[in-house]
């Protein structure tokens, strides 16, 4: 056994034991020596436990940190567990940990740091597409948490042909065993009379990240529409291309998960912001769509609006002038567009799926770029290809602007580059963008945390919610301040009043706060 520090400073307890590791974590204990004495009493008991080829990590209770309470009844409880006769008698591989917080769906992994290795597979065992090393798993109420590394950098979602597919496993109270294919892009729950029906993506509120090849992917799924009670147990693993040699124990408990949303912010002091928003086969020109659009501007307030999938310049100056009035600059390209009430000169990029604008707001002059890259495939894929063509199409208008191509003032700008990037293949075009100085700045939801940007509308869609879009900025010449994502789903939600439609996109507006960069005094 040996103790450490985890990196809110609750000591861990590591056990390895007939090759099994054992992840502990105490918390909610009155300081650090209560803690070391509360592992000391106890690990001649862990160690007198049956544990061959059994991996438990239990109880990381709410508030990792001292509570300076002078007792702590969680604690007991956990003793009382984990001295039991039943406890020595899982046969799995996991009982349920206990964060201090959701882990939240955006693809940068961080907060998994603070959970302990739920159990580790080891490569080897797996294919060449899938083969799994470390996992670990969170459950908050009915919601389940779920991250896992790969040996390999693959599409979750999609590959080449032949390829086989991961499974991924819940058996369920009632013996049901919901079934996540993710090759196959389905969910499905079975029975034990053998009938088996497919649960679409948004009743299991099932979001999966990174949408592009990775190694590592998080997910999250709730459970709340299959009857589960707290205390019930969730036999987990892995299934098809690869395994766990034991399954992981998970367990409902009563807690929320869902955390409140945040106040909408307006743009701070000094910035502008711009917003960007796929409107779905010109929604700008669908009645009965273009009056959600109008209503999430006018929420948002933002001083230039990109817009995507504009396919056609009558429907889009047509829309546009419904929506936003005659005091709007408009400027469209190829399926892309860019408004605003400021002063707007088109630049001529040579763009297949995208338009520029320089733009002043409130004397910071902005170069604007509205990109949508090609859409679908998988890394390597023909689509892939077209993806990372175009951002070097829009690097190569970087230094036609950067020569002063277009002008000195654009070649002294800043630039923004936001839109839809349809990475589902590879991050190489996003790479490219930032090869040329640019940065990607991490837009979350208000109400969730989530980077997802995109979700299916239908109950039949296949592809689970994903990040599509994004913004990047000039940190040399601009400083990002602030901004969010909105999906007409949530501004429906939080704007009951507005009478915005919650399937008026499958995208969620981007909106990026941007200010000049600051300045500081000089040290002598």
């Amino acid at each position: 056994m040996s103790v450490g520090s985890s990196r809110h400073g609750s000591p861990t307890v590591n056990f390895d034991s007939d090759g099994v590791l054992g992840y502990l974590q105490f918390c909610n204990l009155p300081d650090l020596s209560a803690c070391q004495n509360e592992i000391a009493d106890r690990s001649s008991t862990l160690r007198s436990f049956p544990w061959p080829l059994i991996l438990v990590a239990t109880f990381l209770l709410p508030g990792c940190r001292p509570n300076n309470s002078a007792t702590n009844p969680d604690s007991d409880k956990l003793a009382d567990a984990l001295s039991s006769e039943g406890a020595a008698g899982v046969n799995a591989s996991l009982v349920p940990t206990y964060p201090t917080f959701s882990p939240t769906i955006d693809g940068e992994f961080d907060d998994w740091e603070e959970v302990g290795s739920a159990t580790q597979d080891g490569y080897g065992d797996g294919s060449e597409t899938f083969d799994i090393d470390v996992v670990k798993a969170q459950v908050i109420g009915q919601q389940l948490f779920i991250y896992f590394d790969n040996q390999h950098i693959v599409n979750l979602q999609n590959g080449e042909e032949g390829e086989p597919t991961l499974k991924l496993n819940f058996d369920l109270a009632g013996s049901r065993r919901l079934t996540i294919d993710f090759r196959a892009r389905s969910a499905t729950l079975s029975s034990a009379s053998d009938e088996t029906r497919t649960v679409p993506w948004n009743e299991l509120r099932f979001s999966s990240l990174p949408t592009y090849a990775s190694n590592r992917f998080e997910m999250s799924l709730d459970l709340s529409a299959f009857g589960l009670s707290a205390g019930d147990s969730i036999v987990t693993n892995f299934a098809s291309s690869d395994s766990l040699e034991q399954s992981l124990l998970l367990k409902i408990d009563d807690r929320a998960a869902k955390p409140a949303a945040i106040p909408m912010p307006g743009a701070p002091e000094g910035s502008g912001r711009i917003a960007s928003i796929n409107t779905l086969h010109s929604g700008l020109s669908q009645p009965e769509r273009a009056g959600s659009f109008r209503a999430m501007i006018s929420k948002t307030q933002p001083d230039v609006i990109c817009f995507n999938e504009e396919w056609e310049l009558d429907d889009f100056q047509r829309g546009a002038k419904e929506i936003l009035g005659d005091s709007y600059v408009l400027h469209w390209q190829n399926g892309c567009a860019i408004a605003t009430k400021s002063e707007l000169k088109p630049l001529d990029f040579d763009l297949q799926r995208g338009a520029a604008a320089l733009v002043v707001l409130d004397e910071l002059p902005v170069v604007i770029v509205s990109v949508h890259f090609k859409c679908c495939g998988f890394a390597g894929s023909e689509q892939d290809l077209a993806r990372i063509a175009e951002a070097q199409q829009v690097v190569a208008n970087l230094r036609r602007l950067r020569r002063g191509e277009f002008g000195s003032e654009a070649a002294a700008a800043g630039v923004v580059i936001l839109g839809d990037f349809n990475l589902v293949g590879s991050r190489q075009p996003l790479d490219i963008i930032e090869s040329a100085g640019q940065r990607a700045y991490t837009l979350r939801s208000l109400i969730d945390r989530s980077t997802a940007t995109w979700r299916g509308l239908a109950e039949t869609e296949s592809f689970w919610p994903g990040r599509l879009d994004y913004a990047t900025f000039d940190p040399v010449r601009l400083e990002a301040v602030g901004g969010f994502t909105l999906s007409s789903s949530e501004a429906s939600d939080l704007f009951p009043e507005s009478g915005i439609s919650p399937v008026a996109s499958d995208h969620a507006m981007l909106v990026l706060d941007i200010s000049p960069p600051r300045t500081f005094p000089k040290t002598h």
